[in-house]
C-alpha cells in the first residue's frame, strides 16, 4: 500500500459545475459502461446507459463484515463511513436498509488508486478485530483487446489476523438486481423498473455465486435487459453461503442483517419474482476461520451482461464484448468465471504496465503517475462506445468512440481528440485507426441540413465537404450515423480542426510505423488542406482567423494569423509534406513545400513581438498570452517535426506565459488561460455560463499541455512546478479525482467534468518502443 501514489480522500466541494460526488476509480471494459465504487466503499457513479451518466448511491451495494473470537459476541458492520449518501452535502434521512450497522467510523482507513487498481485498506483496530484489503480492478490490458472488453470487476479480499487468537471472519457482498434500470437519459436513480426482476444460484465449477436477471431475459433483448452476477470462487477453506433474494426497498433489512450477525452465514431462502415499485437484492457471504497472524485470500467478483445499447433516435448495437460470447444476455456467469479464473494474470499485467511506465520516465516524481494514470479512467467512464456492429448487422461495423464530457455531449470532438489520444495511440491503436478513419470518411461527407448557431442565432449547413467534422455525433442523437452535432459556433469554419487532423493522422503514421493507414487517409489529408487554404486571404502562405471564435477556444474570438491556429497550420502542412515524401506525391510536394517555407517566415514576421508570440494580430487584445498557443508546435515536434518556429524564441515565448500566466495569476491553482486580454480582469474570476468563462479559467487539460512544452523547452523545473500545482489542486485541494473537469477557478467551481481533454498527460512521457 505505501508505495503506491495515494489519492487524498477530499472530496470536492458540490457546486453547480461539480455533481460533488464522492468518486472513485470505475470498473468495466471500454464500451460496457463504468460503475464507480468511490473511495468510501459504495457504488454511485453508473455510465452504464449508452450516452448517459447516472448518479445514485443505494445501500444495498454494499461489502460487511463479521468477525467473532471464541466465547465472544459477533462485531458486525458495513464497510463504509455512515449510511451511505451519494454527495456530501446530502443529509436525508435514510430508511432503506437502516437495520444494518452503519456505524463504522473509518478511522484509519485509506484509498489508493493507480488505475485501473484501487485499494481500500481497513487497519485493525477497535472497531474492525481484523486488517482488511481490497485489490479492486478491471482487466484494462495494453494491446489486450478482449480483455479490455469484458464486463467484469474483480474485488480480491486479503483478510489478516493481527491477534494471537484465532477469529472467525465473514464478508458479505450485497448487490440490488438492477436489470432493466440503464436505459433512459435520467440522471438519477430509475424508479419502478424491477418489475419481473428475479435471481438465481449459480454453482459452476469454479464460480459460486448469484445469477440476477429478469423473467423471460432472452426473449426479446433491449437496452437494459441482461443479467448482473456476483460470484467467489469455492475453497475448501471457506464456507460459502446465499441469500437468493430480500427486498432492498422501503425495507429497514433487519431480517437478512440479523441471519449475517447470528452465525456469519446466510440462510438458504427461495426466491421471488419482483413488481415494479419494489426493489431486490441478494447476497453473498464467504466465511472463514484465521488462525493467529495469518492471513487468507477472497477473491469476489461483480459481472454485468448487457449486450444491447441504444441512442437517442433508436439504433441499437452490440458491444463489443459479445463478440467473444453470444448475444443473449445470459452470459454473466461465464464472464465471471473467466474473471476469478484469470484475475492473478491480469492482476499482474496491470503492475507491468505501471512499472514500465515508471520505469522508462525515472525524472518523473510520484504525483505525475498518479495524475499519468488516473486520468485514464475515462477510457472507460467518458460514455465509451466499442460496438460489434448494429442489431440488424450484428459483427460488422466496429464503432469505438469516447465522449468529450457528459456536459458537451459529443463524440470524438476531434478538437479535444488530438489532446487525449496518445493514450489508445499507445496502447490500442486499432481503436484510435477506428476513430481517424471515420473522421477521414467526414471529410467527403455533404449533408445540406441546417443547424441553428446557438451563439449567434443564423442558421449553417451542418458538414461542407473539405471540413473535418467537429465530432462524431451526440448520443442523444444517431452517433457515427449522424455527425458533427456541435452548434454552439459554426465549425466548418474553424481554422483548427483542419491542421488537427492532418497532425493526428502524420502522429500515427510516423508512432505505428502504418502505410495503410496513410494510404488510405491521403486523400482526406489533401482536401482538407485544400478546403483550409482559402483562409489565407493575403496568399502570404499563413491562414487566418475571420474574428469570431473559430476555433477550439468557442467562445474566445481571434482575427488575423494567430499564434494557435497558425501553429496548427504550419505544423500540419509540414506534416503533410514529409507524408507526401513518404507516399510519393510529387505534386503534394511541390505545392505545398513553398507554402510550408512562406507560412514559417510570416509565422515569425507578423506574430513575434519581440518577447512572445501574439494570440493574433488584429483581434481585440492582439498581445494577450494564451497558455496553449504554441500546442500545434509542440505537437508537431512530438513527431519529429523540429525547429519549425526559432527555437529560442519558442522557450522565450513559454517563459514569458509561466512568468504571466502561472507565477504572476495563477493564484496556486494552475495557469490562467489568458493574461492580458483588455476587456477582462485578471483576478482570477470566472464568469460561468457567458462568453467570458474561457478566458481567465485554469483550463486542466491545456495546464497539462503546457506542461509539456515547458519539459520540450527544457524548462524542467517550470515543469515540475506547474504539474506539481495541478496535482495539489485537482487531487488533493479539490478532490477532482475520476472527474476530471475542463476548468476550474480559484474559488473552486468547475466546469465539463469527466472531460476528455485532460488525457493530454500521456504525451508527456517517454516510451522505450
Amino acid at each position: 500500500m505505501t508505495d503506491q501514489p495515494e489519492v487524498n480522500a477530499t472530496p470536492a466541494r458540490p457546486t453547480l459545475q461539480s455533481c460533488g460526488s464522492y468518486q472513485g476509480a470505475p470498473l468495466g471494459g471500454f464500451g460496457t459502461g463504468g460503475i464507480v465504487r468511490s473511495y468510501r466503499g459504495s457504488f454511485n457513479r453508473w455510465t452504464v446507459k449508452a450516452g448517459a451518466v447516472k448518479n445514485f448511491c443505494i445501500p444495498e451495494n454494499m461489502f460487511s463484515v463479521r468477525t467473532q473470537f471464541d466465547g465472544e459476541d459477533p462485531q458486525a458492520v458495513a464497510l463504509h463511513p455512515g449510511y451511505p449518501r451519494q454527495r456530501p452535502d446530502d443529509n436525508s434521512s435514510g430508511a432503506d436498509l437502516s437495520a444494518w450497522n452503519w456505524s463504522y467510523s473509518g478511522k484509519g482507513a485509506a484509498y489508493y488508486a493507480l488505475y485501473p487498481k484501487a485499494w481500500y485498506h481497513y487497519p485493525a483496530n477497535d472497531e474492525l478485530a481484523v486488517e482488511l484489503l481490497c485489490e479492486q480492478f478491471s482487466p484494462i490490458l495494453p494491446g489486450r483487446y478482449r480483455e479490455t472488453s469484458l464486463p467484469v470487476g474483480v474485488f480480491d479480499w486479503k483478510i489478516t489476523n493481527p491477534h494471537d487468537r484465532p477469529v472467525d471472519v465473514s464478508l458479505m457482498f450485497s448487490l440490488a438486481n438492477m436489470v432493466g434500470w440503464f436505459n433512459d437519459f435520467s440522471r438519477d436513480k430509475p424508479h419502478s423498473k424491477s418489475g419481473g426482476n428475479c435471481n438465481r444460484l449459480v454453482d459452476d465449477s469454479g464460480c459460486c455465486g448469484i445469477v440476477m436477471e429478469r423473467a423471460g431475459n432472452g426473449l426479446n433483448i433491449r437496452e437494459g435487459l441482461g443479467q448482473f452476477c456476483i460470484a467467489t470462487a469455492p475453497a475448501e477453506n471457506r464456507n460459502v453461503t446465499r441469500r437468493l433474494a430480500f427486498p432492498s426497498s422501503v425495507t429497514d433489512g433487519s431480517d437478512i442483517w440479523k441471519d449475517f450477525v447470528s452465525d456469519g452465514n446466510l440462510d438458504d431462502r427461495p426466491g421471488y419474482r419482483t413488481v415494479p415499485e419494489a426493489d431486490m437484492a441478494g447476497a453473498l457471504c464467504v466465511k472463514l476461520r484465521l488462525e493467529p497472524k495469518e492471513t487468507q485470500s477472497v477473491p469476489m467478483v461483480l459481472s454485468w451482461d448487457l449486450p444491447l445499447i441504444e441512442f437517442g433516435n433508436g439504433r441499437e448495437h452490440w458491444r463489443q464484448y459479445t463478440r467473444h460470447f453470444d448475444r443473449s444476455g445470459e452470459n454473466a456467469v461465464a464472464l465471471a468465471t473467466e474473471a476469478l479464473n484469470k484475475f492473478p494474470e491480469w492482476a499482474q499485467e496491470i503492475d507491468n504496465w505501471h512499472q514500465t511506465v515508471i520505469r522508462e520516465n525515472p525524472t518523473m516524481p510520484d504525483s505525475f503517475f498518479a495524475m499519468l494514470f488516473n486520468e485514464s479512467y475515462l477510457a472507460v467512464d467518458g460514455l465509451t462506445v466499442w460496438t460489434d456492429g448494429t442489431k440488424e448487422n450484428p459483427g460488422q461495423d466496429s464503432i469505438f468512440a469516447v465522449i468529450e464530457c457528459p456536459d458537451y455531449p459529443y463524440y470524438c470532438t476531434l478538437d479535444l481528440w488530438i489532446y487525449g489520444s496518445f493514450l489508445f495511440m499507445y496502447y490500442w491503436p486499432e481503436l484510435e485507426k477506428n476513430v481517424i478513419r471515420r473522421l477521414a470518411a467526414g471529410v467527403f461527407r455533404e449533408d445540406d441540413y441546417l443547424r441553428n448557431c446557438m451563439s449567434r442565432g443564423h442558421l449553417f449547413q451542418s458538414n461542407i465537404a473539405g471540413a473535418v467534422p467537429h465530432d462524431l455525433g451526440d448520443p442523444n442523437d444517431d452517433p457515427i450515423f449522424s455527425i458533427n452535432n456541435y452548434s454552439w459556433q459554426e465549425s466548418n469554419k474553424w481554422k483548427d480542426l483542419n491542421c488537427q487532423f492532418v497532425l493526428n493522422i502524420y502522429r500515427d503514421v510516423i508512432f505505428l510505423n502504418d502505410d495503410e493507414l496513410l494510404r488510405e487517409t491521403w486523400p482526406a489529408v489533401r482536401a482538407a488542406l485544400r478546403y483550409l487554404k482559402k483562409f489565407d486571404t493575403d496568399h502570404d502562405g499563413l491562414i487566418e482567423n475571420d474574428g469570431t471564435p473559430d476555433q477550439t477556444m468557442d467562445n474566445i474570438p481571434m482575427r488575423g494569423p494567430s499564434c494557435y491556429c497558425g501553429g496548427l497550420w504550419l505544423g500540419a502542412i509540414s506534416a503533410a509534406v514529409k507524408m507526401a515524401e513518404r507516399i510519393g506525391d510529387q505534386t503534394f510536394i511541390t505545392e505545398w513545400r513553398p507554402i510550408a517555407a512562406s507560412a514559417g517566415k510570416a509565422f515569425e514576421e507578423k506574430l513575434w513581438n519581440g518577447t512572445n508570440y501574439r494570440l493574433d494580430t488584429e483581434g481585440e487584445s492582439p498581445d494577450a498570452l494564451f497558455v496553449d498557443g504554441l500546442f500545434g508546435i509542440w505537437f508537431a515536434g512530438i513527431c519529429g517535426l523540429k525547429n519549425l518556429i526559432s527555437p529560442d524564441r519558442y522557450r522565450a515565448h513559454l517563459s514569458r506565459v509561466y512568468q504571466r500566466n502561472f507565477v504572476e495569476y495563477g493564484r496556486n491553482v494552475g495557469a490562467v488561460n489568458i493574461t492580458g486580454w483588455r476587456q477582462a480582469g485578471q483576478s482570477g474570476e470566472s464568469n460561468f455560463n457567458t462568453k467570458e468563462c474561457q478566458r481567465s479559467e485554469i483550463l486542466y487539460g491545456l495546464n497539462l499541455s503546457f506542461a509539456g512544452q515547458l519539459l520540450d523547452a527544457g524548462l524542467k523545473q517550470e515543469a515540475d512546478a506547474l504539474l506539481d500545482c495541478l496535482y495539489n489542486t485537482a487531487y488533493k485541494k479539490f478532490g477532482l479525482w475520476f472527474q476530471s473537469p475542463a476548468a476550474w477557478t480559484e474559488d473552486a467551481r468547475f466546469r465539463a467534468i469527466i472531460n476528455f481533454r485532460p488525457l493530454i498527460i500521456w504525451a508527456l512521457i517517454s516510451r522505450k518502443d
